[in-house]
C-alpha cells in the first residue's frame, strides 16, 4: 500500500469522523450515532485528543484571545507553545508527563498575561491601593501556580514514574521511584 493510500484512507476516516461528531452534536442526536461515536472511542484511546482534549481547548483559547490582537502575535505565541513543549520533551514523554507538560504551559501563558496586565495596570497613576493589592496578588498567584507546575514536572521525571498504556484495554503502570 502506497503512502498516498494511506493518506487517502487516513482522510476519509477524519472526515467519517468529523461527519459522526457532527451528529453526534446536534440538539437531538441518533441514539446510534452516540453509540457508535463511544465505540471508536474506547477502539482508540488517544481519539478523545481529537475533539475533547481540554487542555488543548484552554490554550488555543488564550492563544486566539492574545493581548496584541494581530495574527502575528498569535503566530509567536503558538511557535512559543510549541517549542516550551519540545523543550520539556513533550514527544517522548509518557501520558503522565505530557498531562503536566500541558498544565505547565497553560500556566505559562496565564502567568505572561498576568505579567502584561499587572505592568499595563500598575503603570496607571490613578491606581488606589486595593486595586494595587489586587493586582500584586493575582500575579503573585499566577507565578505560584507556574512554579508549582515546573516543580511537578520536575519531580515526575526526576523520580522516572512510568505509565504504560496498552492499547488492548490493558493497563500497566510501572512506578520507578517514589515521588
Amino acid at each position: 500500500m502506497s503512502s498516498n493510500t494511506i493518506e487517502l484512507s487516513t482522510r476519509g476516516m477524519a472526515g467519517e469522523l468529523l461527519d459522526l461528531c457532527k451528529r453526534v452534536d446536534r440538539k437531538k442526536p441518533q441514539a446510534t450515532d452516540i453509540e457508535e461515536l463511544r465505540e471508536h472511542l474506547k477502539q482508540i484511546p488517544d481519539l478523545w485528543r481529537v475533539t475533547g482534549d481540554l487542555s488543548a481547548m484552554a490554550i488555543r483559547l488564550m492563544i486566539d484571545q492574545h493581548p496584541a490582537d494581530s495574527r502575528s502575535a498569535k503566530l509567536s505565541a503558538e511557535a512559543g507553545v510549541e517549542s516550551v513543549k519540545r523543550d520539556l520533551g513533550y514527544e517522548n514523554a509518557n501520558q503522565l508527563e505530557r498531562l503536566l507538560i500541558e498544565h505547565l504551559v497553560i500556566c505559562w501563558l496565564h502567568l505572561g498575561r498576568a505579567q502584561l496586565r499587572y505592568h499595563v495596570v500598575a503603570s496607571r497613576e490613578s491606581l488606589t491601593l486595593d486595586q494595587g493589592d489586587y493586582w500584586e496578588r493575582y500575579l503573585s498567584a499566577s507565578q505560584r501556580r507556574f512554579l508549582r507546575a515546573c516543580e511537578t514536572l520536575a519531580r515526575v521525571k526526576k523520580a522516572g514514574v512510568k505509565l504504560q498504556v496498552n492499547i488492548a484495554k490493558q493497563q500497566i503502570i510501572d512506578n520507578r521511584g517514589t515521588l
